[in-house]
């Protein structure tokens, strides 16, 4: 008697570890899944994704900023991210984020804001910059944020500005208006 409820229980706890050990193939299967999801929207975004840790260095960078910018992601990458904003933001533009960084690491989003970058070429690019920030178990770790390119945007809003300045100022200049 005693063996055959060993042999029981025994038969139990191996269906029960098969059901354990197929229940964390599935979950296994579902994380590789959503990693590769992830992997391909990271590196398939059109807008630049970045990361920075709470002690400002700059741990991810998708390979977007090298379309936009010229740079290549993995030049930046565990790097402070100060380096990172001396080299490819305007001053202003690098004073502004590092102040918006901070608000960001105290716990609160950024809106949209455009800085000024400058691209490996020399060129000034205009991107529109987002972040939030990352919390692991109640704590900030860092942020993301998002930089669209709106160059175009910007550079056709000045040229707007531009014109109706100037078609203003020939209007006042004309005795019959």
């Amino acid at each position: 008697e005693e063996m055959q409820f060993f042999r029981q229980y025994n038969e139990i706890l191996f269906q029960k570890l098969e059901q354990k050990m197929a229940d964390l193939e599935t979950a296994n299967r579902d994380l590789k899944l959503t990693e590769e999801s992830y992997r391909r929207t990271f590196l398939n975004a059109s807008d630049v994704i970045y990361t920075v840790d709470s002690d400002f260095i700059l741990r991810s960078i998708s390979p977007s900023v090298e379309r936009i910018l010229g740079y290549k992601a993995q030049d930046f990458v565990d790097r402070s991210v100060t380096e990172f904003g001396r080299l490819v933001l305007t001053p202003e533009s690098f004073e502004r984020a590092i102040a918006d960084s901070a608000v960001v690491l105290g716990g609160q989003r950024i809106a949209s804001t455009v800085y000024e970058f400058i691209a490996q070429d020399g060129t000034i690019r205009y991107g529109e910059v987002s972040g939030s920030p990352l919390q692991q178990d109640g704590k900030i770790t860092g942020f993301v944020s998002v930089a669209r390119d709106v160059t175009d945007r910007v550079l056709t809003e000045r040229a707007l500005r531009e014109n109706e300045e100037k078609y203003r100022s020939l209007f006042d200049h004309c005795p019959d208006a």
